[in-house]
């Protein structure tokens, strides 16, 4: 795909109506308009953009007969081309568009050079952003009109918005940036999830269960070792989102280092004067923990990756990744808005290679500063052998194909379960550049919504790609097959090499 550079996001409501008893037409436009990031741009151009985006919608009801409320798609999506500038939108919640412009830049792939491969591209791209805002925030409606209240009147509590916004546009826009081309399958459309069947199960789960006997709070565990999930309680589009925050979806490498230290809305001026603590854990009760203001910035992407260069031999327990910074006195954690309409409290807890994700109650709350302490104990102690037990498996290995005779990529669409045989790979677990045209064109067919079953050649290959049962498969053999006939063939022995993930 081409080298895209982000020039600008933006979201309006074309029903919303000025606040002014007699406003002119800017006003009336300009009421529309409930973020534009970067909101130094010129009020010009921000009109400007916001009506190429309108009039395209306006364009498209008059000519596909959608004039009428009832016959809106609720998921109503444009692409339009300017020049050298995308701009592509999509309506959620009924009422909210948005639209995002994006700079073309010099092309690096060309195999892909498609229109339909382009709209995939970057409705996948907003329904992603959409998707992790939701995670963190909720509903538009919510954060605009809770409970009716119309904030654009409150000039305070609308600012406190935009900066919620801002940090959060511009995080979810390096997120999706600094993938390379090496990475094909890394980016938030394929949101793939590694997997490991665990032959150590029974023990774990039997850890899992003491943590909630101890800790009547926790509603819900999930557990990552080295990248692979090996247990999950929550619902599986959740953990995707979460996954793929933490992880490289090819071969488990953990993003936590590319998160930013969370920001909070109260410093404590005696703690900024404290440079030397000898134990905090005989100081931990007297704590005065400050939890994040969900005014500040956007939980997305933070974590104290700070903590964990730890060069003043302090005796302290620095795991946590999100819950609470022992060294600098800080709580951090987040509320969590469920596809299910419920919602819960994350922590994430470190030891070693296992990641435990932690879930409380939407109405969890901090009574006492030594609970964290006293709950890194208590996982220390109960996930220790569990740990021993999982240094001798060889995670990798699970990913690789019995036999040599074929290569393949799977994808199941249930779980997310995504599968690359061991060909894909060079030296250290990398993705070998050389396979990067064929896993692009993989993932272009995996994105269409078209395409059900195919056979190409590329590379003095033949690219067989087929849904079955919910999964999406491609196979590269070097003789040309009937494409049914490789289906039979291959088919379930890709399910046994994998384990039936």
């Amino acid at each position: 795909m081409e080298k895209l550079s982000f020039k600008s996001c933006f979201i309006f409501n074309p029903k919303l109506k000025s606040l002014l008893k007699k406003p002119s037409d800017d006003d009336k436009q300009d009421a529309k308009l409930l973020i534009y990031y970067p909101s130094c741009e010129d009020i010009i151009i921000k009109r400007s953009n916001m009506g190429i985006i309108e009039g395209t919608i306006q364009f498209n009801h008059s000519f596909n007969a959608m004039k009428d409320k009832e016959k809106e798609k609720k998921d109503e999506f444009l692409l339009a081309e300017l020049n050298s500038i995308y701009y592509f939108s999509q309506k959620f919640e009924d009422e909210y568009y948005v639209a995002v412009s994006i700079e073309k830049k010099n092309k690096v792939l060309s195999i892909n050079e498609n229109v339909n491969y382009r709209i995939t591209l970057f409705k996948s791209i907003l329904n992603n952003f959409y998707s992790y805002f939701y995670l963190f925030h909720g509903t538009f409606k919510d954060i605009f009109f809770p409970n009716g209240e119309d904030l654009r009147a409150d000039e305070a509590q609308f600012n406190n918005i935009n900066t919620i916004f801002s940090d959060f546009i511009t995080c979810y826009f390096d997120f999706i940036g600094n993938y390379s081309t090496t990475e094909a399958f890394q980016t938030p459309i394929t949101d793939g999830i590694l997997y490991s069947t665990c032959n150590i199960y029974p023990s774990l789960l039997f850890s899992i269960l003491r943590v909630n006997e101890k800790f009547r709070d926790i509603k819900a565990i999930s557990l990552a070792y080295k990248g692979f999930l090996i247990h999950n309680e929550i619902d599986i589009e959740t953990m995707s989102l979460l996954y793929n925050m933490l992880y490289n979806n090819i071969n488990g490498e953990s993003y936590q280092d590319k998160f930013r230290y969370p920001i909070f809305k109260v410093e404590d001026e005696k703690e900024k004067e404290k440079d030397k603590i000898n134990d905090i854990k005989d100081d931990i009760n007297s704590i005065d923990l400050v939890d994040i203001s969900p005014l500040a910035s956007s939980p997305f992407l933070k974590g104290f990756i700070e903590n964990r260069n730890n060069k003043k031999n302090m005796i302290v327990n620095n795991n946590y990744f999100i819950g609470c910074d022992l060294n600098n006195k800080k709580v951090f954690i987040p509320t969590l808005y469920l596809t299910n309409n419920q919602k819960m409290k994350l922590m994430i807890y470190n030891i070693k290679d296992l990641c435990i994700f932690l879930f409380f109650g939407e109405d969890y709350q901090i009574n006492e500063g030594d609970i964290f302490d006293q709950m890194a104990v208590f996982l220390d102690v109960c996930f220790t052998e569990n740990l021993n037990e999982l240094k001798n498996l060889n995670f990798e290995e699970k990913l690789k194909e019995v036999k040599k005779e074929y290569d393949f990529v799977y994808y199941n669409k249930q779980n997310k379960s995504l599968r690359l045989s061991s060909s894909f790979y060079a030296k250290n677990y990398d993705i070998d550049k050389s396979k990067i045209p064929i896993l692009e064109k993989i993932k272009e067919l995996m994105m269409s919504n078209r395409i059900k079953k195919s056979v190409t050649k590329i590379e003095g290959q033949y690219l067989y790609y087929f849904e079955q049962f919910q999964k999406n498969v491609a196979i590269l053999l070097k003789e040309n097959k009937g494409i049914e006939e490789v289906k039979v063939k291959y088919f379930n022995k890709i399910i046994k090499a994998i384990e039936f993930y």
